[in-house]
């Protein structure tokens, strides 16, 4: 038994009050300093996250872009018959809403891709299906822009072997630049000095064999791309 009013039993329950308090919580210091370190380490994250996010998302636009291309060539094969892509775009380079489009027969070819009304012989369908591609489906708001070698343009695969036989314009269908260009452009990105840190080009061959180069000369390099 222990007498509480004792100098001794006081100091044995003082210093297990200040023992449990030291297992049960932290210190103002060791808070301070967690907190810190936390903030450090989200301060190095933060701009090596927005980087993967921006490359990934390039990534992602040329391919859905190519993808909707090549099921275009394929479809001229399977049907036997051309396939003809066209696209459009309205405004300046990076004010530019722009759509892509297929058609076959009996739809006219190049297909107008704004077209909305399906009866209208000028919407773009292939073997009866709507076949269209949007700027909002490839590219998130603020995020993308896509230059177009000219507004509008068009190149048609034949059945066969699904080459290019036809084209608006050979100087720019085949350019040696690109035919069709985008770049990351985020407004956010105040610590590179630069939104636009990305560039990916979209080029076609005579065969129909689309590639995608990043441009590195301008831009900064995003992986997995040959250079253009």
């Amino acid at each position: 038994n222990c007498d509480w009013s004792s100098d001794v039993c006081s100091s044995d329950l003082e210093h297990s009050q200040t023992l449990f308090t030291r297992i049960a919580g932290v210190t103002m210091v060791e808070l301070v300093v967690t907190l810190a370190v936390i903030a450090i380490s989200l301060t190095l994250a933060i701009p090596a996250w927005l980087d993967f996010k921006e490359k990934r998302n390039m990534r992602k636009a040329a391919e859905t872009i190519m993808s909707f291309v090549n099921l275009a060539q394929s479809s001229a094969i399977k049907l036997n018959e051309e396939v003809t892509i066209a696209w459009a775009a309205t405004g300046s380079n990076h004010s530019q809403n722009f759509c892509i489009g297929a058609s076959a027969a009996p739809q006219n070819t190049p297909c107008d891709c704004w077209e909305n009304d399906d009866t209208d012989a000028d919407f773009c369908a292939v073997d009866g299906i709507e076949y269209r591609l949007f700027k909002e489906e490839v590219a998130e708001v603020n995020s993308q822009f896509q230059h177009l070698r000219e507004n509008t343009g068009h190149f048609t695969f034949e059945p066969v072997r699904g080459i290019v036989s036809d084209t608006s314009d050979d100087a720019d269908v085949f350019n040696s630049s690109y035919m069709w260009y985008f770049h990351s452009d985020d407004p956010d990105r105040s610590d590179s000095g630069s939104s636009r840190m990305y560039g990916i080009q979209i080029r076609l061959n005579v065969t129909g064999r689309l590639h995608a180069c990043q441009q590195t000369s301008r831009r900064s390099y995003v992986g997995g791309l040959p250079t253009c």
